[in-house]
């Protein structure tokens, strides 16, 4: 049987994400979305999905984006900048995490916390994935994928659209390179969500349409 999930991120980032989201599962096509735990509209947004139960709901892991963390600053400092706030994208944390400069203490508590946090707000909690597809990273992914079993969440997003996809959207090359790394990543991710017995979608579409959609 072959079932088409069309997921909503950043629930919880801003009031009009939030309702732009409930209009397009009530509505739309939405089936799916995906709760950030520290975002600034978290408690509309739990609100809402207590108000529509049968809106699936993702945890979507958070470690970029200028948002604030779930723990206080102090106690996950090496994931911050100097505002006490998130990174603003991947690219910056993935320099600082490489080079040794995150501690892994930190990046776990921040994690579990963020879980925790979605799991006590008593909400449909369909799987695991993340802002900017941080969860695939190398040195990441086995952290989340563990506390997936950990926490008993069975499913999780693996980001990996085709090599040769376009779907016509017209990109730079940048972001064409760009997505031929995750894709890779998400690969490796799920060989190791396969060998941990977690689910995940077979397709992944997305990544181009990021930021070109239109009305039309």
């Amino acid at each position: 049987m072959k079932k088409l999930i069309v997921n909503a991120d950043d629930f919880g980032l801003h009031s009009l994400i939030n309702a732009g989201i409930i209009k397009g599962y009530r509505e739309g096509f939405i089936t799916s979305t995906s709760l950030m735990p520290s975002a600034p509209c978290w408690q509309e947004a739990v609100k809402l999905a207590q108000e529509n139960p049968q809106l699936g709901i993702g945890v979507h892991l958070t470690l970029v984006g200028s948002v604030a963390p779930v723990l206080p600053a102090a106690k996950v400092s090496s994931l911050l900048d100097e505002q006490g706030l998130f990174l603003p994208d991947y690219v910056a944390f993935a320099k600082r995490f490489y080079s040794g400069s995150v501690k892994r203490s930190e990046l776990e508590a921040e994690l579990r916390a963020q879980i925790e946090r979605a799991l006590e707000a008593k909400i449909n909690i369909t799987h695991v994935d993340s802002h900017q597809h941080t969860h695939v990273l190398p040195g990441i992914n086995a952290l989340v994928l563990k506390l997936c079993n950990e926490y008993n969440i069975i499913r999780v997003r693996i980001p990996k659209e085709a090599y040769t996809f376009t779907g016509g959207f017209h990109t730079g090359i940048g972001r064409m390179i760009g997505r031929s790394g995750l894709s890779f990543c998400a690969q490796l991710a799920a060989q190791r969500a396969d060998s941990l017995g977690l689910k995940h979608p077979q397709h992944f579409f997305g990544m181009l349409a990021g930021g070109h959609l239109n009305a039309e």
